[in-house]
């Protein structure tokens, strides 16, 4: 039985109308279309210009101009995103028409003024920067070196006020998702500090696993392909602006692959793609390790383009630093690819670990082992593949996520219900 069926066997329900506004990439608009498959009204207020962040640059097959519930809103909003311009579909009374508004980046601050019920979709950065009042502190020293003390100490008034928005939308809201307690210390904390409980917690993973089905191997390779799908976020200590969670720790990515090639002389293909703030710094680092003729650089890409690096792929690497396996290992395994990454085993939350089939790794040697282990046995890499789609199709689809969102609007696990018609 599919969503539609399930919900709509109940004869009290009625459909609701949600708003989701702020960072629409990955998680919003997969539970957006999860949400509109249980027969919801669903409208998605896109915010951001760059291809990564919009449901058109992830899929081949999206146009805004046939999609009536995707609305662009990027001309709207400055670049700098504390302010906007004038915009209709953000006013009070706009939004105070939904039942729901799931607000994700920057949208807590852009739906200060509402009354609607929000859950705060929050995933990194928007929790642990633009809600932290220390990181005002933290921006201003960044700059004041740099642009100079006035232009420094405006930049970080306007930079404090998106944080008290931020705060203010965030604490009031009827459940906030991030990882689970214990992944990100700074992250407990500040929850804590603004009233979120653990009753109004919800923590979930997500796998496309809607858009990617299992790709097929390539027979009669010589080299074990290796594509890292982290950003290049890796040199400490990290930038003001990014959280413990966008460090991906790719130097131990680089010194576990020249400690493989250099033992076994070569035998495997590196493939980096040209995205974060420290690409210049690992391209001298892949010199410095001698493994240039190892390595394929590619540039930045869109999602659907990245969706084809995985079939392309033997093995995915994720982050290896302070968080858990990403949207981009879950989406390497909707496409039955084995992964590697650092999947917290010290963490209280043993949900993140239960039948998990990541191959773990927090050292170069880590990383060398593993490869050593998929270079070995092609049956290996396969059965991996098959276990890690089995496992994300039951540990982490989008429908799951949407209706532990919607279950907040309805105490007691009670019916759902909307607007009257």
């Amino acid at each position: 039985m599919d969503e539609t069926d399930s919900m709509g066997s109940d004869a009290t329900w009625r459909p609701l109308k949600v708003c989701f506004i702020g960072n629409t990439n990955n998680y919003p608009f997969l539970i957006a279309s999860a949400m509109q498959r249980m027969g919801h009204s669903v409208t998605m207020l896109l915010d951001r210009p760059e291809s990564l962040h919009r449901p058109d640059g992830r899929y081949v097959d999206v146009d805004l101009s046939s999609h009536g519930w995707l609305r662009d809103l990027s001309g709207c909003i400055t670049p700098e995103r504390w302010r906007l311009s004038h915009c209709d579909e953000l006013t009070p009374a706009r939004l105070n028409q939904h039942d729901l508004i799931v607000a994700k980046g920057v949208g807590p601050t852009l739906i200060d003024r509402c009354n609607t019920p929000v859950f705060a979709l929050l995933t990194g950065s928007d929790l642990t920067h633009l809600a932290d009042p220390s990181s005002v502190r933290a921006l201003w020293s960044d700059l004041s070196p740099r642009i100079g003390w006035v232009r420094a100490c405006l930049a970080a008034v306007l930079h404090a006020r998106l944080v008290a928005r931020q705060r203010q939308t965030i604490s009031r809201a009827l459940g906030v998702s991030y990882f689970v307690a214990g992944v990100v210390p700074k992250a407990d904390q500040l929850l804590d500090g603004m009233g979120i409980g653990p009753s109004r917690r919800v923590s979930f993973m997500l796998s496309d696993v809607d858009h990617i089905a299992p790709a097929p191997w390539h027979a009669g390779r010589n080299r074990l392909r290796v594509f890292n799908v982290a950003r290049l976020n890796w040199r400490l200590p990290k930038p003001a602006h990014l959280s413990e969670l966008d460090m991906k720790g790719t130097d131990v990515l680089l010194k576990g692959f020249a400690m493989f090639v250099h033992r076994h002389g070569g035998g495997a293909e590196l493939v980096l793609v040209r995205k974060g703030v420290d690409v210049q710094a690992t391209e001298m680092e892949v010199e410095q390790l001698g493994i240039g003729q190892h390595v394929t650089w590619l540039d930045e890409m869109s999602q659907a383009e990245v969706f084809d690096q995985y079939a392309l792929a033997d093995v995915v690497v994720e982050q290896l630093s302070t968080s858990y396996v990403g949207m981009g290992g879950l989406d390497a395994m909707a496409s039955g690819r084995p992964v590697i990454a650092n999947t917290r085993p010290d963490a209280p939350a043993r949900e993140l670990l239960d039948n998990s089939p990541v191959l773990h790794a927090t050292t170069p040697n880590d990383i060398c082992g593993h490869l050593e282990a998929l270079t070995r046995s092609v049956a290996f890499r396969r059965e991996l593949g098959e276990r890690s789609r089995h496992y994300v199709e039951y540990r982490h689809s989008p429908s799951a996520a949407a209706r532990r969102i919607l279950a907040l609007l309805t105490p007691g696990n009670a019916p759902l219900t909307g607007h009257a018609a």
